[in-house]
């Protein structure tokens, strides 16, 4: 079956060759019937490749001697959807196969119109897709009688009544067939007339939207139909809008925007019976139809889509061309009346399933928008707020997103401080509002209060070990005097929230002993008023809830808000008081000020921005399921780096420059390099390592230097040789030079190691020894073709490169993209000490920075870490380098939240 396998390869591939045709047919005609049905989802997958590749190739009109061998492989073939499992029929391949052999078993007794397998109808969705691809086979006849008798099938089930019908309402399956009829019945007079019957008698007049200019605006199993009652259609050609609903209801409320001339109309069925409603408008030409990720994607269009949602209660807008964005760049939804709607429907017209979501979770169905912006200070980069937070605070109460005051914002204070206080003050119960955002902020910002943990056993979160999840609340160091105003004090900044155990002193009175230890507030307490110990008599407490007028005993614990200089206190909501105790803990240990933040000038984010997207790649394989754009990317990873390192207004200088005095390693334009484009015939190029290596160099080649648009005539990796009287071959010209290709070398240790491994040369140093055999171990190896061709793996014969030096005399070349004159030297150097005199080193552009510059620095932000003062500091484009002076926990996994850039682990093979 493995040439079964190659085919289909072949026929993906799409380079049409008529023997392509006859030698798959060939090979699936050959097959046992035990091979057809142990690999039945290959042999369909086969078949149907084979049917498009016909169609793509002929445009419709196959020659009659290939449709024969088409029909002879399908009698062969056909069997293998009947005995499929249920779990296999949901394969589109199979299910085709199946449904064909159906046609024709169906056609042939006369009653092709009984199709009447469930599984099947739950399938026409797939069919619908499939089908169109292999529209040709329904028009092959036989004796005069079509082979595949389709259309037979659909006029007969849709002319009969009871497919549309009050006891049988309008279903998926129907609204299947129907798109179907549609699309065959093109040039078929008599079936033509039972859909226009259809429109004229039922007023079905969706069916004119089923066309190819027009389409319904849902996931393929018409989910939005399922759960919301609901059917949406748009017309490109006549740029109208068509919704349906089997209930009058639906439509009797006010829609969310005038629409001049719309009346609700009916459809019915062939006794007159009212089966459903449905009105329809005209877009405006300027108007265009939008999908929310397209929306998504900036601050404006964030805005837009919270006004749209939260303002105009327009809930049901997450699938595909839900949304119409007017001229002026506001939005509507294309249906006027999802108000109605009871679930949020989330998916793209091509899918075959979508997503349910309740109106209430919507912020975990825009899951990857939550830590993007809503807005960003245009004098600091830094001061944003995120997405995610105005939905949180909206569903908590929809106080109208200009309650948000997102648009009245200064710079001054942190964004998300303001839209906070806004929301609060906007609320109808503030304490309860601030109580709500107070225990949200600190459960989602809790983890940034431990930089290290103390205890391996310890239970508790970890900034160092957090891994990157959706955030609503950005882990800032904020101001927060203004939630004490809100309870009532007027001073904020004497007030602190405290917490105490009652106890009992010797005359029976009731003492609340203070925490001035553990308490974090406490401790700050003690500081300021340099006291030790605060005993507070419950009697002079205001306790306006009446909390503690029944102590029974000592032991109780409660939260007070406590001003010194008036020396009184209050006890109130315990709640509230205990959430903003372990807030104030969390913030305690942040030091990601406001100040601190505006030192990252809009320069310097850009230049973090463009080191992280030389490795986008592998940050975005594992973040795309939480960030819809890279920069919302890049201040997420950023802020907690910040946050992990201790980052304060006298620490970001130094951590700036760190990050400054790298130099960028991009290789987009290293086709321009000669050695790279491996231009002279006479020459081997050698890569450093082979392509199983996935290797920085692998990566560049696959990007950069292999031929997209015709097959690579000249493989990098292409490791077949040939031998000759006179000396080594490469496709088919003499081997005189050999050329290693490095994409950089910088102390040139392990270019060193290449040449040994290659080279196959002595190393005496044990340690030194192991790592040469790691080299080559992952090196490109060689071999001899035999007779002309390639052979199976186990009977190669690997050519060692000094045989191919020996023999054909070869001069030899090292040759990096980048390089230092350090390691040129010393690669240069153990050339000579091998007596290999040919040997030319040579690099397109120099590494000039260093980490000697900087090393006072590194020490300073990772104490913990120490880098050798010898590494040149540079950021390369998909991976790190070994050599780097970052601390490898901000490098080695791409999950947590503090890693900047991605250092891979090499891949370690031992020698056979």
């Amino acid at each position: 079956m493995k040439k079964l396998e190659i085919y289909l390869q072949v026929l993906q591939a799409g380079q049409h060759e008529r023997k392509i045709i006859l030698k798959t047919i060939e090979e699936l005609k050959s097959c046992t019937p035990q091979e057809l049905s142990e690999n039945r989802l290959l042999v369909a997958a086969v078949y149907c490749q084979l049917l498009q590749y016909c169609q793509s190739m002929y445009e419709g009109n196959v020659p009659q001697d290939i449709v024969e061998e088409l029909l002879q492989t399908f009698e062969n073939i056909e069997q293998i959807g009947v005995e499929a499992t249920k779990k296999e029929r949901y394969d589109s391949n199979l299910t085709t196969v199946w449904f064909l052999h159906e046609l024709k078993i169906h056609g042939k007794t006369g009653d092709v119109w009984r199709i009447e397998d469930e599984l099947l109808q739950n399938s026409i969705q797939i069919l619908i897709q499939e089908l169109d691809n292999i529209y040709f086979v329904f028009d092959i006849k036989e004796n005069e009688q079509y082979f595949f008798p389709i259309h037979n099938m659909i006029a007969k089930v849709v002319e009969r009544p009871e497919f549309v019908d009050i006891n049988n309402p309008l279903g998926i399956y129907q609204i299947h067939i129907l798109q179907l009829a549609v699309r065959l019945f093109v040039n078929s007079e008599d079936k033509q007339k039972i859909l226009q019957t259809l429109i004229d008698q039922c007023n079905l007049r969706f069916i004119k939207y089923l066309n190819t200019s027009g389409y319904i605006i849902d996931t393929l199993d018409l989910l939005n139909y399922q759960k919301n009652g609901v059917m949406i259609f748009y017309d490109a050609m006549t740029n109208k809008v068509l919704v349906r609903h089997k209930s009058r209801e639906y439509f009797e409320g006010k829609p969310l925007w005038e629409i001049d001339g719309v009346t609700i109309e009916e459809e019915k069925d062939y006794h007159r019976n009212k089966i459903g409603f449905f009105v329809e408008y005209d877009l405006e030409k300027s108007d265009s139809l939008e999908d929310h990720s397209d929306i998504l994607k900036t601050e404006e269009g964030r805005q837009a889509f919270l006004r749209l949602f939260f303002d105009k209660r327009a809930y049901n807008i997450l699938f595909e061309y839900s949304i119409i964005k007017k001229a002026d760049g506001s939005l509507l939804p294309v249906n006027p009346f999802c108000y109605n709607d009871n679930k949020i429907v989330k998916g793209w017209l091509k899918n075959k399933t979508g997503t349910i979501y309740e109106k209430e979770h919507l912020i975990d169905a825009l899951r990857e928008y939550r830590s993007s912006a809503l807005k960003v200070c245009k004098e600091c980069v830094m001061n944003r707020v995120a997405f995610g937070l105005a939905i949180m605070l909206l569903q908590n109460e929809n106080v109208g997103v200009n309650g948000l005051g997102v648009d009245e914002l200064n710079s001054s204070e942190w964004y998300q401080s303001q839209v906070l206080k806004n929301w609060v003050e906007h609320c109808s119960d503030s304490v309860e509002a601030l109580t709500f955002i107070a225990g949200q902020w600190q459960r989602e910002n809790e983890y940034c209060a431990i930089t290290y943990k103390k205890n391996k056993n310890s239970r508790e979160k970890n900034i160092e070990e957090h891994e990157i999840e959706p955030l609503d609340f950005y882990p800032l160091k904020s101001d927060n005097s203004w939630m004490y105003q809100i309870i009532g004090c007027k001073n904020p900044t004497g007030w602190y929230v405290l917490h105490g155990k009652v106890q009992e002193d010797s005359e029976g009175k009731f003492i609340l002993a203070v925490d001035l230890v553990s308490d974090v507030v406490g401790k700050k307490f003690s500081q300021d008023t340099e006291m030790t110990q605060l005993l507070i008599d419950t009697e002079v407490l205001d306790d306006p809830e009446g909390l503690i007028e029944e102590i029974w005993g000592s032991g109780d614990e409660y939260y007070l808000l406590y001003n010194n200089k008036k020396q009184s206190g209050v006890v109130c909501n315990q709640t509230l008081l205990k959430m903003l105790s372990a807030l104030e803990k969390t913030q305690s240990k942040n030091y990601l000020t406001l100040e601190t933040a505006s030192e990252i000038s809009r320069t310097q984010y850009d230049d973090i921005v463009d080191m992280m997207l030389l490795q986008r790649a592998a940050l975005e394989e594992v973040g795309k399921r939480y960030f819809c754009d890279f920069d919302s990317q890049v201040y997420y990873r950023l802020i907690h780096n910040l946050l992990w390192s201790e980052i304060d207004k006298v620490k970001i200088g130094s951590y700036l420059k760190i990050f400054m005095h790298h130099q960028k390693l991009k290789f987009s334009e290293i086709n321009r390099d000669e050695k790279f484009i491996r231009k002279d015939v006479n020459t081997l190029y050698v890569p450093k390592d082979g392509r199983e290596s996935d290797s920085v160099l692998t990566s560049i080649y696959e990007t950069y230097l292999k031929a997209k648009s015709v097959r690579e005539s000249n493989d990098m990796y292409n490791y077949m040789l040939v031998l000759k009287e006179d000396g080594f071959y490469y496709n088919d010209n003499r081997i005189n030079n050999i050329v290693f290709l490095c994409d950089n070398f910088e102390c040139g240790s392990a270019t060193i190691r290449m040449l040994k491994a290659y080279l196959n040369l002595d190393v005496t140093d044990e340690s030194e020894k192991r790592k040469v055999e790691q080299v080559r171990a992952s090196r490109q190896k060689y071999f001899i073709k035999q007779n002309g061709s390639d052979v199976a793996p186990e009977q190669r014969v690997e050519v060692p490169l000094e045989s191919v030096i020996k023999k054909n005399n070869c001069t030899i070349e090292i040759h990096g993209y980048y390089g230092t004159e350090i390691g040129k030297k010393a690669v240069e150097d153990f050339l000579n000490e091998q007596h290999i005199n040919s040997g030319v080193v040579s690099y397109e552009r120099q590494i000039t920075k260093q980490a000697t510059q900087i090393m006072k620095e590194v020490k300073e932000i990772w104490p913990h870490f120490a880098p050798k003062a010898n590494v040149y500091t540079v950021v390369r484009e998909f991976n790190m380098p070994k050599m780097n002076v970052f601390p490898v926990t901000m490098l080695n996994n791409p999950k947590m939240a503090i890693c900047m850039f991605v250092k891979k682990d090499e891949i370690k093979k031992s020698q056979k």
